[in-house]
């Protein structure tokens, strides 16, 4: 296994985004001489959203040394960016933290993660944390509960937590996990290398997608109207859920 595995994963319901996702993932991987790993199957009664712990776990135990998750509504717009560059030896776990004028809080959907045993103790007390299960923000409240330097008590996170020591962290600029058009624009940066439509409506996030491949190397190739770039997607040769 490669020193850094880029991982995702997504439902049939996501499938209209998440193919386009992957489409940008498997280039990525491909330029910098990354892994590139799809692991369905994983047993999680769970919403969703956490089956990416899981996911991160499975990794490592195969011997990822860092695993870099790409939540499915996101895509790669600068490829020629490598997330190996964010890299330090004292720092595991490698997130943006989202600025809305009022409050930061980090955005676990686009995150790099060392094989370490504080990842290891991370992502366990990540899990353990079950009142979030059906929390709106799933896996992501259980992340805030843990590492949010803001008081987020008015969406349902715990006001008796105890935040954990964050020096093994290392916030990363917005440009690793820019989301356009919310808070007047606070959480998008000038210069993307991934765009994440979280938040955004289905067919917001597809056409959303489908404009920013357009304007990719990888969706320059070929240059197919939406309709055909879809279809072409989902005769990918990548594995596609069941």
């Amino acid at each position: 296994m490669s020193r850094i595995v880029c991982t995702t994963y997504y439902d049939t319901h996501f499938a209209v985004v998440g193919d386009i996702c992957l489409r940008t993932m498997r280039h990525y991987a491909e330029r910098h001489g990354f892994e590139l790993a799809y692991l369905p199957g994983l047993p999680c009664e769970r919403p969703l959203p956490w089956y990416k712990i899981l996911v991160m776990q499975e990794l490592f135990r195969r011997g990822a040394e860092f695993v870099f998750w790409i939540d499915a509504d996101a895509l790669i717009v600068d490829a020629s960016r490598s997330i190996e560059e964010v890299i330090e030896p004292a720092k595991d776990l490698y997130v943006v933290l989202q600025d809305d004028g009022e409050r930061k809080h980090p955005n676990f959907g686009i995150s790099l993660l060392r094989n370490s045993a504080w990842t290891a103790k991370f992502l366990t007390d990540v899990w353990n944390l079950t009142q979030y299960i059906d929390h709106k923000w799933w896996e992501n409240a259980a992340v805030k509960h843990l590492m949010s330097p803001e008081d987020f008590t008015d969406h349902g996170i715990d006001a008796h937590r105890q935040p954990i020591p964050l020096d093994r962290v290392k916030w990363l600029d917005n440009e690793w996990n820019s989301i356009p058009e919310v808070f007047g624009g606070r959480y998008a940066s000038s210069h993307p290398i991934i765009k994440h439509y979280a938040g955004f409506s289905m067919k917001q996030r597809r056409r959303g997608m489908l404009r920013d491949l357009h304007g990719t190397p990888i969706g320059q190739q070929s240059a197919p109207a939406a309709k055909d770039l879809v279809r072409s997607l989902y005769s990918s040769k990548i594995p596609r859920p069941c």
